[in-house]
């Protein structure tokens, strides 16, 4: 029997399970976002947000990672939007602990971003670290999270960034399911 894919997109946290050996995984998604601030609102959308998993080991898979096409405006007077292609992230991941008795599955995954975008790229590579864990409530419902820790280039500059995300996994009805997403920056 085949086991049941675990995605990560097209959400903000990423899955503990690595997808097995010898196991390739496309998934692509769309994303959109808004931001406001006063009477200036900020908003930004990426196609086709591609994912590729290789599955290496039971434990190992590489990741190529890119969001595909940007397209973003800034919501400033006198500043233009633009589009361009998004950089390449190259990353592995590791998972340390399966859920199994202990009830809890944990990966970090680790990688960079390389400069192969356009306007939308920082010209460097990237440096980041990702703590995913994930853990089952009850047969049907899961809850997980992700500590990112990243060191993007801005305007010359090494910048350090954490961020954490909190995720519930419900079933709807059939084969069907939804989850719940909070992001802090």
């Amino acid at each position: 029997q085949t086991p049941a894919i675990v995605t990560d997109r097209p959400s903000f946290t990423n899955s503990p399970r690595v997808v097995g050996v010898k196991v390739v995984q496309i998934e692509a998604g769309l994303a959109s976002a808004r931001d406001v601030v006063g009477s200036e609102t900020a908003t930004r959308l990426s196609a086709p947000n591609t994912l590729v998993r290789l599955g290496m080991s039971p434990r190992v898979e590489f990741r190529l990672e890119m969001e595909g096409w940007i397209r973003q405006s800034p919501g400033r007077a006198g500043r233009d939007s633009e589009s361009s292609a998004s950089d390449l992230a190259l990353a592995a991941e590791y998972q340390l602990l399966k859920a199994g008795a202990r009830g809890l599955d944990l990966a970090v995954i680790a990688g960079a971003t390389l400069p192969t975008g356009g306007s939308a790229s920082s010209g460097n590579a990237d440096p980041f670290a990702r703590l995913v864990w994930n853990t089952p409530l009850s047969t049907a419902v899961s809850l997980g999270g992700t500590f990112n820790w990243s060191a993007p280039s801005a305007d010359s500059e090494r910048v350090r960034a954490l961020e954490a995300s909190l995720v519930l996994g419900t079933p709807l009805w059939g084969s069907w399911s939804a989850f719940w997403e909070g992001v802090v920056r």
